[in-house]
């Protein structure tokens, strides 16, 4: 039979491979959540992310960092610019620029994102 000494061994070994193969499959589960793309249309200054964190931040950083802050961890940021052609311009807080914020988040995070303002393609 097995001396005591590598029955030890298998033992430590099988429990390894045990653990590594519970950190794959663990791993693995987020990544497989579904994900979805939100729209938000951004205003001259009234955005909840708005005057938030660093004035050196990007506008993608503030995003991020402010739905870090609600729980939320933003996946990626676009930022698109329509055709100025034919905009009323309007420089109030609650006027929208000509820039749509496209966050990818996961499908549990978009009632968080709804309350904000976002919208489901």
């Amino acid at each position: 039979m097995f001396s005591a000494n590598s029955q030890t061994v298998m033992k430590k070994t099988i429990l390894l491979l045990g653990i590594f193969a519970s950190l794959i499959i663990w791993s693995g589960c987020e990544k497989i959540r579904p994900t979805v793309w939100m729209d938000y249309q951004e205003t001259q200054c009234s955005d909840p992310w708005h005057g938030a964190n660093s004035q050196t931040d990007t506008t993608e950083e503030k995003i991020k960092k402010f739905f870090k802050k609600e729980g939320v961890s933003i996946i990626e940021v676009e930022i698109e610019e329509s055709s100025s052609e034919n905009l009323i311009t309007c420089f109030a807080c609650h006027c929208s620029t000509i820039r749509t914020i496209k966050c990818k988040v996961k499908e549990k995070d978009i009632e968080t994102l709804e309350a904000f303002g976002f919208q489901s393609h």
